[in-house]
């Protein structure tokens, strides 16, 4: 039996696919020679969508850590750059651009902001321009050219994406000891990862983080990764992380290293009529709209390879097959789920059961994950749409996605507004019905008061007819007044009830009025009303 067959079965029973019986009955049969190791597997109930996975993974990964991200870890070990020994991207950078010494000089290094897989993030001032900036600098020990090509290649795809949320490049140079540098807008703000994880129950409509504002933030990067997919760019690694909100109601999506480039639309996403834009397709441009090539196109990644962040990949993704933008559209719906629930789609067990999962199984419904919180039913159709397990199935684009959002928004405020108005109608109507228990108990005192008079003769005197009459005509107004207030508070209440049949206050105001109107008809003995 081969090695490879062997660690297959291993893996298995390591992510809990097998027990220890269906293990070793494996292992004798396929000793035995009565069948390949993931026939048997299939035989003893491994899916084989999930067999796939693990017979595309267990010949390339060795180990992968719990929730780390393979963009940061694996990726660099499966891209593939073409055209064989040429000159050193960053030995260019360094013949068109300021000299090690000059750059150093221009924009003089601050502290560090943080690090990611290939690059540290230091801030910086671009003395020339008096502005603040920031510097990514490859990371030591990273010096070989493969990685200086994904690094640069990073800064061309950035560099061109001239979006509002995707961060501008401004520089490109050498430091002296020979890493490259880029050097970009500084983004002053915070993760959406720090936002999730800090914000509580993001449906509470009075938290300062609340759903509205979250489901802004990804419409906002539906946009934004849009404009990349028209430009023929695929993100790949799309997460909370690499999404940053400023304190300006900014909104950038970060960190393009492991973009794939050449990817045509899956599907037209514009406008009826509307001309889609031309791309860039394996490095050779079809139109105006290009990428600019360094020796050779910036990045071409190997069909199998696996890239991303588990719980954020497509499961087309996870398994190592080639992607188009609804790879990202994917993403976007997990960002999504875990903004309405406080979980990714499938977080559960260690970043390889993570990919199993999400290569073979439907994502649970948000409401079902977390039946505390209050999903809009609309959203979570959306939600479940963006994360359908078939590419074909899944919302089309990262603009059709921005649409849907942008309705359930709309909505959301027309709903308020309902809700607002149905409310003030709803207090107008309690107001009145307050006023009608002040007409009724006036009415019940003069009713009172004239049934302790004396019957009338005909022949009292005027004045004390007078007093009795106009005790009547006051009751008589008074019954007038209240009917024509109770009509007022019907409309007032029904119209409420038109705007927001939820409305409880209005409910419960206008079951107030017709049950005191039963009262009063069953104390007059009045069988019709």
């Amino acid at each position: 039996m081969k090695a490879p067959a062997l660690d297959l079965a291993v893996l298995a029973f390591d992510e809990g696919l097998i027990d220890a019986e269906a293990f070793a009955l494996v292992c004798w049969r396929a000793g035995r020679g009565e069948g390949e190791v993931a026939g048997l597997l299939a035989e003893v109930g491994v899916d084989r969508v999930v067999l796939a996975a693990l017979a595309e993974g267990a010949t390339r990964l060795d180990a992968i850590g719990e929730d780390e991200s393979f963009a940061e870890t694996v990726a660099p070990a499966f891209e593939t750059l073409p055209g064989g020994p040429s000159t050193l991207p960053a030995a260019q950078i360094h013949r068109l651009g300021l000299t090690p010494t000059r750059f150093e000089a221009r924009y003089p290094v601050g502290e560090l902001l943080g690090r990611g897989g290939m690059g540290e993030v230091s801030a910086a001032v671009d003395r020339l321009l008096d502005r603040p900036v920031a510097l990514k600098v490859l990371r030591r020990g990273l010096r070989d050219e493969r990685a200086t090509r994904r690094f640069l290649a990073e800064a061309q795809i950035t560099g061109q994406l001239e979006h509002p949320s995707v961060v501008p490049v401004h520089d490109v140079g050498v430091l002296a000891d020979g890493r490259p540098v880029i050097c970009m807008k500084r983004v002053r703000g915070r993760s959406l990862r720090a936002v999730l994880d800090e914000r509580g129950d993001a449906t509470d409509p009075d938290a300062r983080w609340g759903l509205h504002r979250l489901v802004r933030v990804i419409a906002q990067v539906c946009m934004a990764v849009d404009y990349a997919h028209a430009k023929g760019v695929v993100h790949r690694d799309l997460k909370p992380d690499n999404i940053m909100v400023g304190d300006f109601g900014e909104v950038m999506v970060m960190d393009w290293g492991v973009a794939r480039v050449g990817v045509e639309r899956a599907t037209p996403t514009g406008p009826p009529g509307a001309v889609e834009p031309e791309v860039a397709v394996g490095g050779a441009a079809t139109g105006p709209i290009s990428m600019v090539e360094l020796s050779s196109p910036p990045t071409v990644t190997q069909v199998g390879a696996i890239v991303g962040a588990p719980g954020y990949m497509a499961p087309e993704q996870a398994m190592g097959k080639p992607v188009d933008g609804r790879a990202d559209v994917w993403a976007l719906g997990a960002m999504l789920y875990e903004v309405l629930t406080g979980t990714r789609p499938h977080a559960d067990g260690s970043a390889w059961k993570v990919l199993l999962v999400t290569a073979s199984a439907d994502v649970e419904p948000p409401s079902s994950r977390a039946p505390t919180r209050e999903i809009p039913p609309d959203l979570e159709e959306i939600c479940l749409n963006a994360l359908a397990r078939e590419p074909a199935h899944r919302i089309a684009s990262a603009r059709a996605l921005h649409r849907e959002l942008e309705a359930h928004l709309a909505g959301r405020r027309e709903a308020e507004r309902r809700r607002a108005a149905a409310a003030a109608l709803t207090g107008e109507g309690e107001e009145s019905l307050w006023y009608i228990r002040t007409l009724q108990d006036e009415e019940r005192t003069l009713a009172a008061q004239i049934e302790a008079l004396p019957a009338l003769s005909g022949h009292e005197p005027i004045e004390i007819k007078r007093s009795r009459w106009a005790l009547e005509d006051r009751r008589d107004t008074i019954e007038a007044e209240v009917e024509r207030a109770e009509r007022f508070v019907e409309q007032k209440l029904g119209r409420a009830l038109e705007l927001d049949p939820e409305s409880g206050g209005a409910r419960r105001a206008l079951a107030g009025l017709w049950w005191g109107r039963y009262r009063a008809a069953r104390a007059a003995a009045d069988p019709r009303a």
